[in-house]
Protein backbone atom coordinates (compact mmCIF):
# COMPACT_ATOMS: atom_id res chain seq x y z
CA UNK A 1 0.00 0.00 0.00
CA UNK A 2 1.25 3.02 -1.05
CA UNK A 3 -0.80 5.32 1.09
CA UNK A 4 -4.40 5.52 2.84
CA UNK A 5 -5.39 4.90 -1.12
CA UNK A 6 -7.94 8.17 -0.58
CA UNK A 7 -6.08 11.18 -2.53
CA UNK A 8 -3.65 8.63 -4.70
CA UNK A 9 -5.84 5.13 -5.54
CA UNK A 10 -3.50 2.21 -4.65
CA UNK A 11 -3.07 -0.41 -7.23
CA UNK A 12 -5.47 -3.16 -5.54
CA UNK A 13 -8.28 -0.26 -4.96
CA UNK A 14 -7.70 -0.20 -1.25
CA UNK A 15 -8.65 2.58 1.24
CA UNK A 16 -7.77 3.02 4.78
CA UNK A 17 -10.44 3.48 7.20
CA UNK A 18 -9.25 6.44 7.90
CA UNK A 19 -11.88 8.88 7.08
CA UNK A 20 -9.93 10.75 4.07
CA UNK A 21 -8.38 14.09 3.87
CA UNK A 22 -11.75 15.59 5.60
CA UNK A 23 -10.28 13.63 8.86
CA UNK A 24 -7.20 12.07 8.38
CA UNK A 25 -3.89 14.20 9.17
CA UNK A 26 -1.82 11.70 6.88
CA UNK A 27 -4.53 11.71 3.86
CA UNK A 28 -4.84 16.01 4.15
CA UNK A 29 -1.30 15.94 3.70
CA UNK A 30 -1.29 13.99 1.05
CA UNK A 31 -4.05 15.74 -0.65
CA UNK A 32 -2.23 19.19 0.20
CA UNK A 33 1.29 17.56 -1.69
CA UNK A 34 -0.71 16.56 -4.62
CA UNK A 35 -2.33 19.75 -5.22
CA UNK A 36 0.98 21.63 -4.70
CA UNK A 37 2.37 19.75 -7.48
CA UNK A 38 -0.24 20.63 -9.66
CA UNK A 39 -0.30 23.94 -8.99
CA UNK A 40 2.92 24.12 -10.00
CA UNK A 41 3.13 22.28 -12.95
CA UNK A 42 -0.20 24.57 -14.15
CA UNK A 43 1.93 27.93 -13.47
CA UNK A 44 5.37 26.34 -15.13
CA UNK A 45 2.86 25.35 -17.92
CA UNK A 46 1.20 28.83 -18.12
CA UNK A 47 4.99 30.52 -17.85
CA UNK A 48 6.70 28.38 -20.77
CA UNK A 49 3.66 29.05 -23.27
CA UNK A 50 4.00 32.19 -25.14
CA UNK A 51 1.07 34.73 -25.96
CA UNK A 52 -0.73 33.56 -29.25
CA UNK A 53 -0.29 35.57 -31.88
CA UNK A 54 -3.08 37.98 -32.04
CA UNK A 55 -4.05 37.68 -35.60
CA UNK A 56 -4.28 33.73 -34.79
CA UNK A 57 -6.46 35.12 -31.65
CA UNK A 58 -8.91 36.49 -34.47
CA UNK A 59 -8.93 33.76 -37.20
CA UNK A 60 -10.00 31.57 -34.65
CA UNK A 61 -12.10 33.79 -32.36
CA UNK A 62 -14.19 33.94 -36.19
CA UNK A 63 -14.48 30.10 -36.86
CA UNK A 64 -15.46 29.67 -33.29
CA UNK A 65 -18.20 32.42 -33.69
CA UNK A 66 -19.40 30.79 -36.61
CA UNK A 67 -19.56 27.38 -35.47
CA UNK A 68 -21.89 27.74 -32.42
CA UNK A 69 -24.46 29.21 -34.77
CA UNK A 70 -25.70 31.56 -32.18
CA UNK A 71 -27.44 33.52 -35.35
CA UNK A 72 -26.74 36.85 -33.15
CA UNK A 73 -26.02 39.86 -35.45
CA UNK A 74 -23.15 40.51 -33.31
CA UNK A 75 -19.65 40.25 -34.00
CA UNK A 76 -16.93 38.31 -32.45
CA UNK A 77 -17.12 38.38 -28.43
CA UNK A 78 -15.05 38.93 -25.74
CA UNK A 79 -16.24 35.20 -25.06
CA UNK A 80 -14.90 33.78 -28.36
CA UNK A 81 -11.88 35.24 -28.21
CA UNK A 82 -11.18 34.10 -24.84
CA UNK A 83 -11.97 30.76 -25.77
CA UNK A 84 -9.65 30.63 -29.20
CA UNK A 85 -6.23 32.04 -27.03
CA UNK A 86 -7.20 29.16 -24.70
CA UNK A 87 -7.57 26.85 -27.59
CA UNK A 88 -4.08 28.74 -29.63
CA UNK A 89 -2.05 28.28 -25.56
CA UNK A 90 -3.51 24.56 -25.39
CA UNK A 91 -1.97 23.63 -28.81
CA UNK A 92 1.09 25.44 -28.02
CA UNK A 93 2.04 23.63 -24.89
CA UNK A 94 1.43 20.47 -26.65
CA UNK A 95 3.23 20.61 -30.28
CA UNK A 96 6.61 18.71 -30.41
Amino acid sequence: MSGHGWVTPNPDGSRARCGGPAMCAACAREKAAAEAAIAARLNDASSAAAEPDPAEVGELAAILHQQTGCGCAGGITDSDRKAARAALLWMKDRRP
